[in-house]
């Protein structure tokens, strides 16, 4: 998928979620997505992004896989240089800091915010 076709799709979730209350059609469908928005690190401007996420007790836990690319997405780019933001779950909108994760797996690349 190139990046045009992926920010095309961001954006169509984007706009499902908040017109369905938190609820997404298509391949999203049967996932639980949160809107994650972050300050650019770069620009300055608020970004928003559709991301799956896992609760862990009361904290929201987002991965920064990327699909699988070689590089970490932009939004953990945006967290690392400024870890407030903003997450949408169903029709409720609250402030965050973000945490990276660390562990045994190596794979340190996790996300996580109470409310």
């Amino acid at each position: 998928m190139t990046d045009v076709a992926r920010q095309r799709l961001h954006e169509e979730v984007i706009e499902q979620f908040r017109a369905g209350g938190g609820q997404v059609g298509g391949q999203f469908a049967e996932h639980d997505l949160l809107l994650l928005t972050t300050t650019g690190a770069r620009t300055g401007q608020d970004r928003t992004w559709p991301l799956a996420y896992q609760r862990d007790g009361d904290r929201l836990v987002v991965f920064a896989a990327n699909g699988g690319r070689p590089h970490r997405p932009g939004w953990y780019h945006n967290l690392a240089a400024n870890p407030a933001g903003t997450v949408e779950v169903g029709t409720e909108t609250w402030p965050v800091t973000a945490v990276v994760a660390s562990g045994t797996s190596g794979h340190g690349c996790g996300t996580g915010s109470s409310r």
